[in-house]
């Protein structure tokens, strides 16, 4: 079997099944381990799956929903989330927007009392925020993943690092205790990171469905963020724990709906 075919079905087989080791992988192909881990490699630096010890996993990115569709998900829950952290910005903060779905709609409930400067990766928060006379807007510029609609690379790092921020309002594809705030794509977890030793505050925006995921790339431990943001689907012993850490943990359903302030 040629090699592009058989990387293309060990793709395939990793998609399948989550994960493969290069034993497996070896005899089924009727090729030396070697050639697998090459195989793997070469898949990995095309970011089509995750080299482990011993195999590979499924690349979680591979899989992601585009941002339309992924904005879709337990919209009702990240609307509440975004209004609540709009709650907490104040008038002359410098603030961090990056590219995820529910940090995206706090442009919507953005005060129109207050001056405030933002600082995004976000393409979409760049088209939102482009008109409000109220926000100095800086983009952080870079290279745009088309996927999740962010700016990313070296000179998207180099405008965040040379900013003063007050808050950070970050999202994240995973969230455990023990492994930390994760993502899948490792040039937005850089910029993510980044954020996080820039600011004064960090608010980590995520709906009750990222807790007990994985992902691969970790962002940072939860201790931290000061600031958790989600909704009263959150099991409480995950609450509990969290608050022990300490983090604040703010269950932004539980309060009445305001509509959209700046529709």
């Amino acid at each position: 079997m040629a090699g592009e075919v058989r990387r293309k079905k060990i793709v395939e087989i990793v998609n399948e099944h989550g994960s493969i080791s290069c034993d497996d992988l070896s005899m089924l192909f009727k090729v030396t381990p070697e050639t697998i881990r090459r195989d793997l490699a070469a898949l990995q630096e095309q970011g089509f799956l995750v080299r482990t010890h011993g195999g590979a996993t499924a690349c979680v990115e591979f899989n992601m929903p585009p941002s339309a569709l992924r904005k879709q998900e337990h919209f009702e829950q990240k609307l509440a989330i975004a209004r609540k952290a709009a709650s907490y910005i104040c008038d002359k903060d410098v603030i961090f927007l990056d590219a995820g779905t529910t940090v995206s709609l706090i442009c919507d409930f953005i005060p129109q009392d207050k001056e405030i400067y933002i600082i995004t990766n976000s393409f979409e928060c760049v088209s939102k925020l482009a008109d409000k006379e109220n926000v100095t807007l800086i983009s952080t510029g870079g290279i745009l993943h088309r996927k999740t609609r962010a700016f990313t690379g070296e000179n998207a790092l180099n405008t965040l690092r040379s900013a003063t921020l007050n808050k950070a309002f970050i999202s994240a594809f995973a969230v455990s205790e023990k492994h930390g705030v994760m993502d899948s794509n490792v040039d937005e977890a850089n910029l993510n990171r980044a954020a996080l030793e820039m600011a004064a505050e960090a608010f980590l925006l995520v709906d009750a469905s990222k807790f007990g995921r994985i992902a691969y790339i970790n962002v940072c431990p939860v201790s931290c963020v000061s600031t958790i943001i989600t909704d009263s689907r959150l099991d409480s012993e995950i609450i509990d724990s969290l608050e022990i850490i300490p983090i604040n943990v703010v269950i932004a359903d539980r309060e009445p709906f305001a509509p959209v302030l700046n529709p």
